[in-house]
């Protein structure tokens, strides 16, 4: 629902814009990289909702899923975390627009979703490191209190 409420909004947005500016208005580095960034986002969600939730709610959890859907998900959460916030962070940017090239605009885009990704790989890694320490202690618990049963 929030994509379709940014693909609406946002074309509306342009619509009145071009009809002010014309042609040229697409000529824009910033709105370039919000429509590109746009699309993505869009094909994240997609990938998001037939492929990462489906395996989740069948797994239950992120740490249960197999190496490769969980490395799907923390890539596709991770980018589409970034992708929010940097269409978010062009649309208020007022003052990037004609200022920079869309290279420019775009440069940390990756760098932030490779960082998001790495960040969120070392938190799972973490937490599924967590998870089996816990497991091992409530087994060592259970078989100390069996032979202690048995005394």
């Amino acid at each position: 629902l929030a994509l379709v409420a940014l693909w609406i909004t946002g074309i509306g947005i342009v619509g009145i814009d071009y009809a002010g500016k014309g042609m040229e208005y697409f000529l824009n580095p910033k709105l370039q990289a919000k429509i590109g960034i746009v699309v993505l986002l869009t094909f994240n969600g997609f990938l998001l909702h037939g492929a990462v939730l489906p395996a989740l709610k069948k797994a239950g959890s992120l740490l249960k899923l197999s190496f490769s859907l969980r490395m799907l998900a923390l890539f596709s959460g991770a980018f589409s975390g970034v992708s929010w916030f940097y269409a978010a962070m062009l649309g208020v940017g007022r003052p990037l627009a004609w200022k920079y090239s869309l290279v420019e605009l775009l440069a940390a885009y990756p760098v932030l979703i490779v960082g998001g990704f790495g960040m969120m790989v070392l938190l799972t890694v973490w937490a599924k490191n967590r998870d089996t320490e816990a497991r091992m202690e409530q087994g060592t618990r259970t078989t100390g209190n069996a032979a202690l049963a048995g005394w």
